[in-house]
């Protein structure tokens, strides 16, 4: 018999808005404050989230994203939340571009797209390349799940039948477009994808745990962080994952997420083989970094080909705000981000081709990014072959 899986679900939360967001300013590292309707913002998303169970809160140790964690924090009545603030959360660093305009951003992106080693550009400007926020987030996925392992397990959520009179407290909001992480990775029950995504989660036996020993919960914990490392997160949900379910096309999730909007996900892993994985990794990419030698052929040290990670996601809910959801229910569809690109004219007059939220692309947030897979501030690391 192998190895017990886990199972939790995160939200995960872009912080409130900043003055610096407003300004089209890149913050990076800076330790800049929420706008007073950043403030709100949190304040309002707080009083949402108030209808989950929540297990635990974990956020980037910079202010604007801490702020908004307690925001969360003091609407929570139901039970004490610790905020746990970790600095692989934070925002992607962009060194010596920090706190400049997004178009000095822009500019210095075209300059290492000149050459394949672009990585060495950010590192010299002494900021980080896209790699090494990918990185960060990988590791800080690899603490949570150890630290998730050696906590006490919590009562697993009780999702129950469409036409039954109670409504106990759950980690997700409903209604949910693919099934609870027991019944989606559930051999017996899904017979494909397609089954899966037909059946609707009322329709389903009371989900209580019992029927899949096999699977332990873990709790539902929400992360607050940065649009960038918030992408890179993403992207490690849905690429490097072994199964997943539910996640949008790579172009409807790749858009930075306005502020204070959040995605739901739902994670099943085995414990000691995502720990001996992660020691593995950790191990070949500290190599690497100590003596910044290629890695298979590739100047970024911090550029792993990666095989698939042993563990499995389901994506439940994808850009939502506090105006989305009410009393643990969605109020009303969110639209997906537009199928055509708008253009984005360079200083050099030449075009680009970017993606953006029609409601984002005016709000001051950074919602940009380039088509191109090589662009650092797209968020798209080299994908193994």
């Amino acid at each position: 018999m192998g190895e017990e899986y886990k199972y939790f679900y995160v939200t995960v939360v872009r912080h409130g808005e900043t003055n610096e967001n407003k300004k089209q300013i890149i913050q990076g590292h800076l330790d800049t404050l929420l706008s007073p309707e950043g403030t709100k913002q949190a304040k309002r998303l707080g009083e949402k989230l108030c209808y989950l169970q929540i297990d635990g809160i974990f956020s980037s140790d910079l202010r604007r994203a801490y702020d908004t964690a307690a925001g969360i924090k003091d609407n929570y009545s139901r039970t004490t939340l610790p905020i746990t603030p970790n600095k692989l959360m934070r925002e992607r660093d962009f060194g010596n571009k920090n706190g400049q305009p997004r178009a000095v951003i822009h500019e210095f992106i075209h300059q290492t797209k000149e050459t394949p080693n672009g990585c060495e550009f950010w590192h010299a400007d002494n900021a980080e390349c896209m790699h090494q926020v990918a990185w960060r987030a990988m590791n800080f996925f690899f603490d949570l799940c150890q630290l998730l392992d050696d906590r006490p397990t919590p009562p697993p959520p009780a999702f129950i039948q469409r036409n039954s009179s109670e409504f106990p407290l759950l980690p997700l909001f409903l209604p949910l477009k693919t099934a609870p992480v027991p019944v989606a990775f559930s051999q017996s029950s899904v017979r494909s994808i397609t089954d899966l995504q037909s059946q609707n989660p009322f329709d389903l036996p009371a989900v209580n745990g019992s029927e899949y020993r096999s699977m332990s919960y873990a709790g539902h914990i929400v992360l607050v962080s940065h649009g960038v490392w918030i992408r890179e997160f993403i992207h490690l949900m849905r690429t490097h994952s072994e199964r997943n379910f539910g996640f949008p096309d790579a172009k409807d999730i790749i858009p930075v997420l306005r502020n204070c909007q959040f995605c739901q996900f739902g994670i099943a892993f085995r414990p000691a083989e995502m720990q001996s994985y992660a020691h593995r990794l950790r191990t070949d990419a500290l190599s690497a970094v100590a003596s910044m030698v290629a890695v298979k052929g590739r100047k970024c040290p911090y550029n792993l080909s990666l095989s698939k990670v042993p563990f499995s996601a389901v994506c439940y809910h994808t850009r939502l705000g506090a105006e989305d959801v009410n009393g643990g229910l969605l109020v009303k569809p969110v639209p997906p981000p537009p199928a055509e690109p708008s253009k984005v004219f360079r200083k050099d007059n030449k075009r680009d081709y970017a993606k953006a939220s029609a409601v984002a692309a005016s709000s001051g947030v950074e919602t940009l990014f380039f088509m191109s897979e090589d662009d650092e501030y797209a968020g798209l690391p080299t994908l193994p072959s």
